[in-house]
């Protein structure tokens, strides 16, 4: 396979991955790497395949190669934080939407996106390691309060099994209630 050949088929691989023709698409890249095993961008086009595929280990090293042989390849960065979103890996995602940031190819996009993605990979830790942050504790306090309004308890089993029945009690009760036992 000549070089122009090899462009070619690089073209023919991604007019393959927009109209949804993965396995196609994977067959040109594959032929292409045989001859060209270090080409960054048929690297980077093949990781898309391998992601499509539901193949992350094999996409994220070809990302990895990418970032080998372009130290700052601005969509590798990207793709790669994303990819390490998905399977989890929160702070390897942050750092390479950090390096992404700092390419000129960010720089010329609007930083929006990048700031959003990055608030909810943090979200997403957090959620992942049973931490909550401020507006997620807020949330789960009115839920938990919409619920507990909904709820009434009606009856309890006493440790020796007899059922004991409680009455509704108002918010003026349980005040004048709490102020008797603190005394």
């Amino acid at each position: 396979l000549d070089s122009d050949n090899l462009a070619a088929r690089h073209n023919l691989a991604i007019m393959y991955i927009q109209y949804r023709q993965i396995e196609a698409a994977g067959s040109e890249l594959e032929r292409i790497l045989k001859v060209m095993p270090n080409h960054p961008d048929v690297l980077f086009t093949m990781a898309i395949v391998q992601t499509s595929r539901g193949e992350f280990s094999e996409a994220e090293s070809s990302l990895s190669q990418v970032l080998q042989l372009k130290e700052n390849h601005p969509l590798a960065l990207y793709n790669l934080a994303l990819l390490q979103k998905r399977t989890l890996r929160f702070d390897d995602a942050i750092r390479n939407l950090k390096n992404y940031i700092k390419t000129d190819y960010a720089r010329s996009m609007s930083p929006d996106h990048i700031f959003a993605l990055m608030d909810q990979v943090e979200r997403e830790r957090q959620e992942s390691e049973g931490r909550f942050t401020d507006e997620q504790i807020g949330e789960l306090a009115a839920q938990q309060d919409a619920s507990t309004q909904d709820v009434a308890i009606n009856s309890s089993k006493e440790p020796d099994g007899e059922s004991v029945e409680f009455e509704d009690v108002n918010d003026s009760e349980l005040e004048q209630l709490e102020r008797e036992l603190s005394h």
